[in-house]
């Protein structure tokens, strides 16, 4: 990941995203994919990022 970099903004109080908003599902679709982290299930491969979340990429170097 690129360190210490700040990704979106927020609006005039701090409460809501106002540029790249992204879901807490997408941040852990983005760390699972970076620890590379792969499950056997019933003889099959299977991501843990495959169920929700999008892994954001512009944050990753």
């Amino acid at each position: 990941m690129k360190g210490a970099r700040s990704f979106g903004a927020e609006g005039d109080f701090g409460m809501k995203a106002v540029e790249n908003p992204v879901h807490v599902h997408d941040v852990h679709a983005t760390i699972l994919h970076l620890l590379r982290l792969v499950l056997t299930h019933k003889s099959r491969d299977v991501r843990l990022t495959d169920g929700l979340g999008r892994v954001i990429h512009e944050v990753l170097a």
